[in-house]
This record gives structure tokens, C-alpha cells and sequence, in this order.
């Protein structure tokens, strides 16, 4: 039943996401175009370079928006009196709700390392540079930016967990008169908690790596770099699991049943 209801979430998402994506790789093969070619003006490059980048944070936008509006959609508006009907556990709802964003999302992802590398074609910058500069640094480095950009794709998912938490708190039947404030509300308080929490926590590690132009020494940078990468996916983990947890329980009893 899970992967039936999957399918169903995949469905309800995809078309808006996938226009947008296609939308933003035929604007950065456009400026591309332009750039390369013998009758190029720069000022025409230059509005198409600015569009391309609109295009780029509105598909980034449409995807929040898309996933976000679905889940408080499916779940808590009229859409949810169905689905409380068919024999899914509240676990397997708000699984299938988060598997169909991150399905989603990396196909937005790669839409955009598709755009970065058009752009490196559009400003003269080949792969042959950067694979010789990843040879003259060290691959090191060339792993550290991996649990970099592995650290950053785990905190986006935790990030859309705890949006989902939030919009289920929102909804708890106590707060419906005044639903969307509260949601506002708690979550930039949540941020700050957490902003607050992270530098009490992380403390030691935040000041090394706000100092790292004093470390003499490539390995000392990359160890402080590579440490406050780990550190974060660990928090990233539990707090994924804690969001998770809250969600599953406000369906699960129904809180916000009137």
C-alpha cells in the first residue's frame, strides 16, 4: 500500500516541478547559446543571464511550494477525510509525503548541477580546469566538498521534515482560528532555538572554522571543515527522526480532529 500511495503523491507533484526544471534548463541552454555565439551582445546576454537566475530560484521556489501545499493539502484539508478511509498507517503518509519530495527534489538538484555546468560552458570554463585543480590541491578536498554537499541535501530534507511538523502542529485542532500565524510563528522561533542550540553545541567547532585563515596547514583546515560537516549530518539525523516522530503522532491521534 505504501508504494501505491507513493505513486499517488509522485503524480499529485510532478507536473509543476518537471515544467519548471525543463523551463530552467532550456533559459541556461538560451544564455549559453547567446554567449557562443559570433553576433553576441552583451547587454542581451546580460538580461538573459538575469532571467536564467529568476528562473532558477522560481524553480526552487515551485518545488517548496508544490511539496508544502500537497502535504497540508492531502493530509489536513478536504483530500485527508479520503485518505483516512484507506487501510495506510499515519508512518506510511507522512513516509510517502517525504520519499515523493526528496524523488522530486533530486531531480531538481540535477537540473540544477545541469545549469551550473552549461554556465561553467557559458563563461569559458571547462571540466578539464576543475579536475586539474582538484589535482594540484588534492582530492581531499574534492571530498571534503562531497560530505559537504551531502551535508547540505540532509539538511534540506530535515529542513521540509520540520516544515511538515510544523504545518501539523498548525492544524492541531486548538489553533485553528489563528493556524497559519501560529505556523509562521513557531517555526521562526524553532529556527531560533535551533540557531541557538547549534552555537552553544557546535560552539568550539563554529569558532575554528570562522578562523581557519589563521591555520597554517591544508590538513588542519580540512579537518575542521570535514569535523563541522559531521557534526551537522549527526544533528541533521536526530532532528530528522524528531520531526519525523511529531508529524506521525498528530496523525496518528488524530489531534486535529475537531
Amino acid at each position: 500500500m505504501f508504494f501505491k500511495l507513493l505513486k499517488y503523491d509522485l503524480k499529485s507533484i510532478y507536473k509543476s516541478i518537471l515544467i519548471i526544471d525543463i523551463v530552467m534548463i532550456l533559459a541556461c541552454g538560451l544564455t549559453l547559446g547567446t554567449a557562443n555565439t559570433r553576433f553576441k551582445n552583451d547587454i542581451i546576454l546580460g538580461i538573459l543571464g538575469m532571467t536564467t537566475s529568476f528562473i532558477i530560484i522560481g524553480a526552487i521556489v515551485v518545488y517548496f511550494y508544490t511539496i508544502l501545499k500537497r502535504y497540508s493539502k492531502s493530509i489536513y484539508g478536504n483530500e485527508g477525510y479520503l485518505l483516512n478511509t484507506l487501510p495506510v498507517k499515519p508512518w506510511e503518509i507522512v513516509l510517502s509525503k517525504i520519499v515523493s519530495a526528496i524523488i522530486m527534489g533530486i531531480l531538481t538538484l540535477l537540473c540544477g548541477i545541469l545549469c551550473i555546468f552549461i554556465f561553467f560552458m557559458s563563461v569559458n570554463i571547462h571540466i578539464s580546469d576543475i579536475i586539474y585543480l582538484f589535482n594540484y590541491y588534492g582530492y581531499n578536498i574534492f571530498l571534503s566538498l562531497l560530505l559537504f554537499g551531502f551535508m547540505c541535501v540532509l539538511a534540506t530534507i530535515v529542513e521540509i521534515i520540520k516544515i511538515y511538523a510544523v504545518i501539523s502542529i498548525a492544524h492541531i485542532s486548538i489553533f485553528d482560528r489563528f493556524r497559519v500565524i501560529f505556523g509562521i510563528v513557531l517555526y521562526f522561533i524553532i529556527m531560533q532555538l535551533e540557531s541557538l542550540f547549534i552555537e552553544f553545541s557546535f560552539g568550539n567547532i563554529l569558532y575554528n572554522f570562522d578562523n581557519l585563515t589563521e591555520l597554517t596547514q591544508a590538513s588542519e583546515l580540512l579537518s575542521s571543515f570535514n569535523m563541522y560537516n559531521i557534526a551537522s549530518i549527526i544533528y541533521c539525523i536526530v532532528m530528522g527522526i524528531i520531526w519525523y516522530f511529531i508529524s506521525v503522532t498528530v496523525i496518528n491521534k488524530k489531534l486535529y480532529v475537531k
